[in-house]
């Protein structure tokens, strides 16, 4: 929150919110959550009305615990955000242990089983894009 070129983008979006049609309440709504080290309140009373503050870790806690506590929820965030679109996907078939190989091929030949009947009953499109969406 103290580079430059971010405090000016922040400026321009809250003059372009300003200046648009959305409704008081948008305008009105935090741009975004940061998520400092340790508490900032002082920073956080600066921002109260355009970004939410969340410390990741208390005060009192060991400067590499509150960046370990950083790292370990932003990872969760990552995880969650990235799904399981890999899952079947072939360029990610070296990270499987043999036991998952076996389970991937079986379900890629389902999916190619299902999309090469040319009469497959409509009840089985669910079951080919849930296959797709794991990247079979």
């Amino acid at each position: 929150m103290t580079d430059d070129n971010f405090l000016r983008l922040t400026h321009e979006v809250i003059a372009f919110r300003a200046a648009g049609s959305m409704s008081t309440e948008d305008k009105e709504r935090p741009l975004g959550t940061v998520l400092p080290l340790r508490p900032e309140p002082a920073q956080a009373e600066l921002w109260h009305s355009r970004f939410d503050y969340v410390p990741v870790s208390a005060s009192g806690d060991p400067e590499e615990s509150r960046a370990r506590s950083l790292t370990i929820f932003l990872d969760h965030i990552a995880l969650l955000a990235a799904g399981n679109s890999h899952l079947l996907d072939e360029r990610y078939e070296a990270l499987l242990e043999d036991r998952e190989a076996d389970l991937v091929a079986k379900a890629r030949e389902l999916h190619d089983a299902l999309t090469s009947m040319s009469d497959r009953p409509t009840r089985w499109d669910p079951v080919v894009e849930l296959l797709r969406s794991l990247g079979a």
